[in-house]
């Protein structure tokens, strides 16, 4: 019915389309979800992937800008725009603007953090201090009833 060759490149079709399949149903199966992964996250873990998250995000805004401005220019492909390449001679000398401005932008990003961090603690606090009063107010009940003198006043 089929040659020889034809009856080869059927099986090769069925080869490669059965390890495509698997492939496909392994990924869709085996691979976590974004939300998945952060669910089996430690607390601590997850809560530094939603802090720094705000960070990245800035990041690439700033990158997509960059990205933007040198899309727009008429310089080849190979100039990076105002990044640095590594191969470009010009690369080892530092632009003060620049490197002004990174010190900027790292020290908005501690701020950030920092003040989050504050807020985080002040609600620790808070929390505490609520905790704490209302088991003052019950040890002081307790006592007072317990008392002969509290049973009376």
């Amino acid at each position: 019915m089929f040659s020889a060759t034809t009856k080869a490149w059927i099986k090769v079709y069925i080869a490669g389309g059965s390890i495509i399949g698997a492939g496909f149903w392994a990924f869709n199966n085996l691979v976590p979800t974004p939300e998945q992964l952060l669910e089996e996250f430690s607390p601590e873990m997850r809560e530094k992937y939603y802090r720094e998250k705000e960070l990245r995000e800035l990041e690439q805004r700033e990158l997509i800008k960059i990205v933007k401005k040198t899309m727009k220019s008429d310089d080849p492909i190979w100039k990076t725009g105002p990044i640095k390449s590594p191969w470009e001679r010009d690369s080892l000398i530092v632009n003060k603007a620049q490197e002004k401005q990174m010190d900027v932008f790292k020290e908005q990003r501690d701020q950030s953090m920092e003040l989050k961090e504050l807020h985080r603690i002040r609600e620790e606090l808070n929390k505490i201090r609520e905790e704490s009063a209302e088991k003052t107010n019950e040890v002081v009940q307790e006592k007072k009833r317990q008392s002969w003198f509290g049973r009376f006043f």
